[in-house]
């Protein structure tokens, strides 16, 4: 079937949007908040506060790393908090689903000594690669496909190994990547042949080849103008994901910096303090 570059490309994008649609919302929310509160506490609480932790005997450096401290945890546990108010339920889920997916997949490439690049565009993508000629396989056949070089993706897909009864993971990854390429361009996207194979694929391979899978079918859900996050909902609750990738997680850790920013801005004021 032929298709052009930039069709292809919309087609690849589609369910990134689709993502992003959701999170932007978190995004704007979230600065929004942080704007309002910066604007809350210089305007009615920066002098409150100061004035009372000095009232308190608190010396003057002391106070103004405390308050310092206070600000910083906020603009750090903020984003987190604005996901866990507006992006919930089966969205939450799936993007969960995907964070452990590419903290995986990124782990994947680092062991191999290849670097996953962060590319706004896909015009940036073939020249990106010009340069890289280390990357390969899987990493290779997607970001061609996101460039809308279809014809160079299945030349790499084809040079991959495929031999089931050489590497179960391999033989999953070309059929799921076969698949992915011809919705790319415009075909059905069958899985039938990437979810038969998934379950020859060893454990240690398991939980990331299972949200790859409903990647794909989430892509071709949103395609068929179905909601996108099933597939991904339904990985999230077989598999156990990384506290980093969940929301809720990502928010804890937040909180636990904001701490650890009170804490050490209020002792590095005391030092300051003492040394004057």
């Amino acid at each position: 079937m032929l298709i052009d570059t930039a069709t292809a490309r919309k087609r690849y994008e589609a369910i990134f949007r689709a993502i992003g649609l959701e999170t932007r919302t978190a995004l704007w929310l979230c600065v929004a908040a942080t704007a309002a509160l910066a604007a809350v506490y210089v305007l009615l609480l920066a002098g409150r506060l100061a004035r009372a932790l000095l009232e308190a005997g608190i010396p003057p450096w002391t106070a103004a790393g405390l308050q310092a401290a206070i600000v910083l945890s906020v603009l750090v546990t903020a984003p987190s908090l604005a996901q866990m108010l507006v992006i919930r339920g089966d969205t939450a889920a799936a993007i969960e689903a995907i964070n452990a997916w590419g903290m995986a997949e990124t782990e994947r490439w680092r062991r191999e000594g290849i670097r996953v690049p962060v590319l706004r565009k896909a015009d940036r993508v073939l020249p990106w690669l010009a340069k890289h000629p280390e990357v390969r396989g899987s990493l290779r056949v997607r970001l061609l496909a996101w460039s809308g070089a279809v014809d160079q993706a299945r030349e790499v897909l084809a040079s991959m190994p495929h031999d089931a009864a050489f590497d179960a993971f391999d033989a999953f990854e070309v059929a799921l990547l076969s698949s992915m390429l011809d919705f790319v361009v415009g075909g059905p996207g069958d899985l039938r042949a990437a979810s038969e194979r998934l379950a020859l694929v060893p454990a240690a391979d398991y939980e990331r080849a299972r949200i790859a899978l409903a990647f794909e079918q989430a892509r071709a859900a949103h395609g068929g103008g179905r909601p996108w996050q099933a597939p991904l909902v339904a990985a999230r609750h077989e598999i156990a994901i990384p506290a980093a990738a969940s929301i809720r997680g990502r928010l804890l850790s937040g909180w636990r910096v904001g701490a650890a920013i009170v804490a050490g801005g209020t002792l590095l004021s005391i030092l300051a303090t003492i040394l004057r």
